[in-house]
């Protein structure tokens, strides 16, 4: 996908109130974070959910430096997810 998919997905999420499941990883971790983004500005390249008063998760993203953005399609018990 384009690099502006990212934006565009939390953008879409926070205005539906759609909750969603992220997954950001580094070479140290995986953060995994469930529920709805209520909080998103973009500040300088970053782009930024603060949402700690809500859910007590804060995600700071260079979302410009990404190498790849991808679109995963898994099946479960209720359908493609």
């Amino acid at each position: 996908l384009s690099i502006d998919a990212v934006a565009a997905t939390f953008e879409q999420a926070r205005d539906a109130k759609c909750p969603i499941m992220i997954f950001v990883g580094n070479s140290g971790m995986v953060q995994i974070q469930t529920g709805q983004v209520h909080t998103l500005k973009r500040i300088g390249d970053w782009l930024n959910i603060f949402d700690k008063d809500h859910t007590d998760f804060t995600l700071h993203l260079k979302d410009k430096a990404l190498a790849q953005v991808w679109c995963v399609k898994r099946p479960t018990k209720d359908g493609i997810v």
